[in-house]
């Protein structure tokens, strides 16, 4: 049974977030990326990626998180089956 506590947690939530995110980069700025947001419709870049803390938001849909969470939501997974395709 797989259950994501300790390493697999850790491993997971240092996954790079700027790598989940699969739209086009639409600006940089002071330790910041931004994004298209993959989930909603848009024209200009309302997702931000924060590089320091490895954390995102969307300033569109207000949605936001970690690394887990974006995978939670991109794939419409549960969080166990999100720490397993981040640690796989």
């Amino acid at each position: 049974t797989f259950t994501a506590t300790g390493a697999a947690y850790t491993a997971a939530k240092a996954v790079p977030i700027g790598d989940l995110v699969h739209t086009k980069k639409t600006g940089s700025s002071g330790g910041r990326d931004y994004y298209l947001c993959n989930l909603h419709p848009e024209k200009t870049g309302s997702l931000v990626v924060y590089k320091n803390s490895n954390t995102w938001h969307c300033y569109g849909c207000h949605a936001g998180s970690d690394s887990i969470d974006m995978v939670m939501q991109l794939n419409k997974i549960d969080f166990i089956n999100a720490v397993k395709y981040l640690t796989s």
